[in-house]
């Protein structure tokens, strides 16, 4: 899990669990949520957080996303919605079953081939659940009500079912059947969200658990929709800004940070060497791997953010930094990469007809090839040179590199390229 990844998620959490510490201060200090009419003016806010995250979702073609805040939406409505008799209280025992299991059902559909197309399936999987369990519970009785009251554990505070458990548990190892990254981010988040959720209807059914019923349900489910919604802004952020293929930061990112960048700054132009032939030889799935390959070293060994410029080029930015200080750390990463092997693997027709075992013993005679990179670092020379400037600099100090041999780092030094090269080469050589 990246470093992103990881801070994405403490803030998807805390944003969904903001709730649990306001009931906690309620409890704490009584009377504190219901000042004034803070609760009525709240219990608009989930509609207009879910609904802006539903849109955005059916904009960028997740129907799963788009099902899935929706059940949300429905569970307030029957949340504060007033009902009558046994159903007004097993109906929260009802959203407790059928959220955990709905929401892991939404996003199974939408993994499937089909995927986003099969929207009869996704309705069913919204609907259904929570649907036959009111059902259930207002025409069968006792049976559903016992089933909706069963436990094994005996925690005196936990007072709902623990089929809502058992489907949270089931919910949460669904999550590895997302192929999609993006899509497993906010189906974590959506996970995630169930917790608070929980919490609430579990406030909901113990004795004297319903003061400032609709200021907790409102504050419940705006946490909810603020945790979708940043988890749709992240993803929304990792498609605009990220590359797919080797999740680095792409030329779009590239852009906006260097419109930041401070005087003294450099830029490295990189490319990988022989990356055509590479491709026409292995094919171009081997050619990917090569991107990753690269791209991953490139992330872990520079000391500053790389960003993929394109094709086979990438691009790093040194803020604060001139070209002399980058030099030996460009040169030491050039080195470092050429030393590693790239193992090229079977073709995928050939890898399913062995065996773990047998591909454990071939890894080590498996084909090698060195990968290595040209690379060209230019800073400004001159006040006022813009960052396009400079970025460019740094072509034609890789275009040098690649000139002279390729598997080598060359700097740009006003239009001198080629005499400054020769010097660099004299003074390394002695």
């Amino acid at each position: 899990m990246t470093r992103s990844s990881i801070l994405s998620f403490y803030i998807t959490t805390a944003l969904a669990s903001l709730p649990v510490g306001v009931f906690l201060l309620d409890g704490a200090v009584p009377g504190l949520a219901g000042v004034g009419g803070l609760s009525q003016s709240l219990t608009v806010l989930p509609y207009i957080l879910l609904l802006i995250t539903a849109f955005l979702g059916w904009k960028m073609h997740q129907k799963s996303i788009v099902y899935s805040t929706a059940f949300f939406l429905a569970a307030y409505i029957v949340t504060v919605t007033p009902m009558e008799g046994a159903l007004g209280i097993y109906r929260w025992r009802a959203i407790a079953v059928a959220a955990p299991l709905t929401l892991m059902f939404i996003f199974l559909v939408g993994a499937t081939p089909e995927g986003n197309r099969n929207h009869p399936a996704l309705v069913a999987s919204t609907v259904l659940p929570l649907g036959l369990l009111l059902l259930l519970i207002k025409f069968q009785g006792a049976a559903v009500r016992d089933l909706l009251n069963w436990r094994i554990s005996q925690y005196p505070h936990w007072r709902l079912t623990d089929l809502s458990v058992i489907g949270l548990q089931l919910f949460g190892i669904s999550i590895f059947k997302q192929k999609d990254k993006e899509v497993r981010r906010f189906c974590a988040a959506t996970w995630v969200s169930v917790f608070p959720l929980l919490y609430l209807l579990n406030r909901l059914v113990s004795p004297g658990g319903r003061q400032n019923f609709f200021l907790s349900c409102a504050l419940t489910f705006s946490g909810i929709g603020l945790a979708l919604l940043y988890s749709m802004y992240r993803m929304y952020w990792h498609k605009i800004y990220l590359d797919e293929l080797t999740e680095l930061p792409n030329r779009r990112a590239l852009d906006t940070a260097m419109i930041h960048l401070g005087k003294a700054y450099t830029v490295v132009m990189i490319d990988i060497d022989h990356f055509k032939k590479f491709n026409d030889t292995y094919g171009h799935h081997e050619g990917d791997n090569v991107l990753r390959f690269v791209a991953f070293h490139l992330a872990r060994h520079t000391g500053t953010k790389a960003y993929r410029y394109g094709g086979e080029e990438f691009c790093l930015l040194y803020d604060g930094l001139r070209a002399d200080d980058v030099y030996p750390k460009v040169e030491k990463v050039r080195e470092s990469l050429a030393k590693r092997k790239f193992y090229i693997r079977s073709p995928k027709h050939v890898r399913a007809r062995t065996s773990h075992r047998d591909r454990g013993k071939a890894s080590s005679s498996a084909e090698t090839v060195n990968v290595t990179i040209s690379a060209g670092i230019a800073s400004p020379n001159r006040a006022g040179m813009a960052a396009n400037e400079v970025r460019t600099a740094a072509d034609r100090a890789l275009y040098q590199s690649k000139e002279n041999g390729r598997n080598q780092v060359s700097l740009w030094l006003g239009e001198d390229v080629e005499e400054f090269n020769e010097l660099l080469s004299s003074v390394s050589s002695s």
